[in-house]
């Protein structure tokens, strides 16, 4: 794959969006692919530590980076807008797939996971872009019409077993 894929998983808290993502980080990084992730938590503030790194921000630093023996730390003191982190993260970075999870509101490919919390606001959430819907078995039965209609308006592969949608995922992007 030369192509860089971005793969947004979209849904409400604890639907298993972040399951889900780190289940297809692995099997993509065990290919050999670079992956980056990007979470939107703009429901909670920054938990601000008593770090060093985190004492600058709190004190009007713009970036703090604290490099560990294993890892880099990049912290921004404030909100970016997702189009400027991706164009950060793929010059910077230049990996083949990049999996977001939330953004409700983007259009890049979606797996969206069925929740009842979805199913009570399906008529104002955003299905542009979807081309997975996964919902377990039991919900699928009690949301079908409604979920079918879906399926007439947006062109969308249905899973309801979380396995086989994982390995349809990593198929269709390698």
């Amino acid at each position: 794959m030369n192509e860089l894929v971005i793969l947004q998983i979209v849904g409400f808290s604890g639907a298993g969006k972040t399951s889900l993502i780190t289940d297809l980080v692995k099997e993509f990084s065990d290919r050999d692919f670079k992956v980056v992730t990007i979470k939107s938590a703009k429901q909670h503030k920054y938990n601000f530590t008593k770090k060093d790194s985190d004492q600058f921000l709190k004190v009007g630093s713009e970036i703090s980076i604290a490099v560990f023996q294993d890892s880099t730390q990049l912290t921004f003191n404030k909100e970016m807008p997702l189009e400027e982190i991706l164009k950060l993260v793929i010059e910077f970075s230049k990996p083949n797939i990049v999996l977001i999870e939330g953004y409700k509101t983007f259009n890049f490919d979606k797996v969206v996971i069925w929740t009842k919390e979805l199913a009570e606001e399906a008529d104002s959430f955003n299905f542009n872009g979807i081309k997975y819907l996964f919902c377990e078995q039991e919900n699928y039965k009690k949301n079908q019409h409604q979920i079918s209609m879906l399926k007439k308006k947006h062109s969308f592969l249905l899973e309801t077993n979380l396995d086989r949608l994982k390995k349809k995922i990593v198929e269709e992007y390698c």
